[in-house]
């Protein structure tokens, strides 16, 4: 006669197992599912914040930031028309801050960065984020970019993103 062992039968270790893949993928499901909404949040925020700069741009013949009596800011100045929340820039999902960028040729730009001009987004992000913009969508950072083209080797949050207003 043989003497019973204690412990787990193979149906009950396999049963674990799965339960515990199941948790496993479903955490990081949950992830995904997150990131993919504050990246949806943070591209319905870059689109209203660039309807607002041209809702400011067409009533004042000109782009926010030159109105010195409201120190120069231009979220001052769209807050004072009740185009924005706040006189500050704002704080994304994603992380990191909104800013605006004119160039020589008074074309404005909607950055989205870190606050220091530092990348806040990887490559993939920066490409879902893109696909829901559109074209009018250009990166920058070291390491963002191989060439022309985004570098999907990439994992940390190097890129800036500049979005033409």
């Amino acid at each position: 006669m043989q003497k019973k062992v204690p412990g787990f039968s193979l149906i009950e270790t396999a049963l674990v197992l799965v339960i515990i893949g199941l948790l496993i993928s479903g955490i990081l499901k949950g992830r995904d599912i997150l990131e993919t909404a504050k990246i949806n949040a943070t591209a319905l925020q870059i689109q209203h914040l660039r309807l607002n700069l041209q809702t400011f741009r067409e009533s004042q013949h000109q782009w926010p930031g030159h109105q010195a009596h409201l120190g120069d800011s231009p979220f001052a100045e769209l807050n004072a028309l009740g185009l924005c929340d706040s006189p500050l820039p704002p704080e994304t999902k994603i992380g990191g801050k909104l800013t605006l960028q004119e160039d020589p040729d008074h074309t404005l730009w909607i950055v989205l960065s870190n606050g220091e001009r530092a990348g806040i987004l990887t490559p993939q992000q920066a490409q879902s984020l893109k696909t829901k913009l559109g074209e009018d969508v250009v990166f920058s950072g070291a390491g963002c970019l191989q060439g022309q083209s985004l570098d999907f080797k990439t994992k940390k949050p190097v890129c800036l993103v500049h979005v033409k207003v």
